[in-house]
C-alpha cells in the first residue's frame, strides 16, 4: 500500500468531444500538461463495433485524466479540435476549482457556454467588441494608450 501525505485533492476531469462524427474522427492522442511540467497522453476508448473488421471501428472521443484541483492544465488534441467539447470536474465540491487551457492550432471565435448560460468574451460588452465601443467613446478606456 501507499500513502498519499499531501493534502492536494484529485478529481477525474472528463474531456468528451459532442461532435456528430465523435465515433469515427480521431482526437487522440490528447495531451494534458499540467504547469509543474508532466505531461499525460491518453488514448481514446476501446472500439466499441459490433462487425469485428477495420470497417466499423467505432471509439468515443472520451477521455478522463486524474487531476490536482488548485492546477492549471493545457489540453492538446493531436487531430482536429472538436467544434462541440464538454468538460466535466466529476464528484468535485463547490469550493474545488482548475484552470483548464485548450490550445487551439488555428484562430477562430469561440462560443464558452456553463450549462445553458452564453458566457461573454473578455473583449466583449453586451455583444460588442469593447475595442469599438472605447473608439465611439461609450466605453472608457483604462490606460493612456486608449486599451482597457
Amino acid at each position: 500500500a501507499w500513502k498519499c501525505l499531501t493534502t492536494t485533492s484529485y478529481r477525474r476531469l472528463v474531456i468528451e468531444s459532442m461532435d456528430p462524427d465523435h465515433e469515427i474522427r480521431r482526437i487522440s492522442p490528447v495531451a494534458i500538461s499540467s504547469e509543474e511540467g508532466y505531461t499525460h497522453l491518453l488514448n481514446g476508448m476501446q472500439d466499441h463495433g459490433w462487425c469485428f473488421s477495420y470497417t466499423c471501428l467505432k471509439r468515443l472521443m472520451t477521455f478522463a485524466p486524474t487531476v490536482a484541483m488548485g492546477t492549471e492544465y493545457t489540453v492538446h488534441f493531436s487531430g482536429t479540435n472538436p467544434q462541440k467539447l464538454r468538460i466535466t470536474l466529476a464528484h468535485a465540491t463547490a469550493g474545488e476549482k482548475m484552470i483548464v487551457k485548450i490550445y487551439y492550432q488555428n484562430s477562430q471565435r469561440l462560443q464558452v457556454f456553463v450549462g445553458n448560460k452564453f458566457v461573454e468574451d473578455i473583449n466583449m460588452e453586451d455583444g460588442q467588441m469593447k475595442k469599438q465601443l472605447v473608439r465611439n467613446g461609450k466605453w472608457a478606456s483604462n490606460n493612456n494608450d486608449g486599451t482597457y
